[in-house]
């Protein structure tokens, strides 16, 4: 709708005059891999800064109470960063930019480094996930949330290939 491109286009705006211009990038849109405990995991930070905080940015709605949607990524993220330049990230931090009638920026940050608890609980979700797809009861959730659209490993990807609306129109 009209309305809805115009909160995004504000946003957008917004984000490059106001937040872009105070962050200096050491790394943007980088892809990242990694071998967890015998399991590959992949993912694409969004920005890394001169700080070494790693950044994801998020566009929403409403203004965010926390981050606790987005931890569990991050927690991803900070890994591959330590796997890509031997260095710990000083910080997480979340970038909302809230679409209201007035965009406003709203950062959530970490006290620090990801803790070596944060690490170990993710691994032990990945873990998890990996035994529940190994067994076929992990069932696939892009084919309803749309992130087949976007997702690296759709072309081998047995619930894509056998989906009537998704394997058999693109692939």
């Amino acid at each position: 709708t009209p309305v809805v491109k115009d909160k995004g286009v504000a946003s957008v705006t917004f984000w490059h005059k106001r937040v872009a211009p105070t962050i200096m990038p050491s790394l943007i849109e980088e892809p990242i891999s990694f071998i967890l405990n015998g399991i590959p995991w992949t993912g694409t930070i969004d920005l890394t800064d001169d700080e070494d905080r790693v950044r994801d940015y998020k566009f929403v709605s409403k203004t965010p109470a926390n981050a606790d949607s987005y931890l569990l990524n991050m927690v991803g993220y900070a890994i591959g960063f330590r796997e890509k330049t031997g260095r710990i990230e000083s910080q997480i931090v979340v970038d909302h930019i809230v679409g209201l009638k007035t965009p406003t920026y709203v950062p959530i940050r970490s006290n620090g480094p990801v803790s070596d608890t944060s690490i170990v609980a993710f691994a032990d979700i990945v873990e998890s996930a990996s035994r529940s797809i190994s067994a076929g009861i992990f069932p696939p959730n892009g084919l309803k949330s749309g992130a087949c659209s976007w997702c690296g490993y759709r072309d081998i990807c047995p619930a894509y290939k056998e989906s009537p609306t998704m394997g058999a129109t693109h692939g």
